[in-house]
C-alpha cells in the first residue's frame, strides 16, 4: 500500500511518508528521502519503507563516545578471517569503515539500497 502511494504527487506522497515513519523519525521523512525512495525497486523500496518504519537505533559506549571492541571479520565469499579491534559509536552520524582498510585487506563491497541511518545517543 505504501509503495504505491509514495509514486503519488509529492505534497501527498510526503504526507503518506510522514505518517509511515516511526513517529521518533519524522525528521527523515522528507522530499529528499522521497526522492530516494523513488529511486527504488518495489522490493528495494519495500524494504527501506520497512527500516523506517521502526525506531531508531542507537549505540552508545561506556567511556565516552568511543566504544572499542575485539572483532574476528569473517569474509564469507573469500573464507578470509581478520582479528581487528573496531572502534564503535565514535561520535560519527554514520556506519563506517576506513577505505584503506578495505583496500589493505580486498574486502568485498557493494552499494546498499539505501544508506542506513545510525544515530548516536
Amino acid at each position: 500500500w505504501i509503495v504505491q502511494r509514495i509514486h503519488n504527487r509529492d505534497d501527498h506522497a510526503l504526507a503518506h511518508l510522514q505518517l509511515w515513519v516511526n513517529s521518533r523519525r519524522w525528521h527523515e521523512a522528507t522530499m529528499s528521502t522521497l526522492h530516494e525512495l523513488r529511486a527504488l525497486a518495489p522490493d528495494d523500496m519495500s524494504i527501506a519503507l520497512k527500516e523506517l518504519s521502526g525506531p531508531q537505533r542507537f549505540v552508545k559506549g561506556r567511556r565516552g563516545h568511543q566504544l572499542d571492541v575485539p572483532v574476528t571479520l569473517s569474509i564469507l565469499e573469500t573464507q578470509q578471517t581478520l582479528s581487528l579491534v573496531a572502534l564503535l559509536d565514535s561520535g560519527c552520524t554514520g556506519s563506517c569503515i576506513d577505505e584503506t582498510f578495505v583496500r589493505t585487506h580486498n574486502l568485498p563491497t557493494k552499494k546498499l539500497v539505501r544508506p542506513i541511518p545510525v544515530y548516536n545517543a
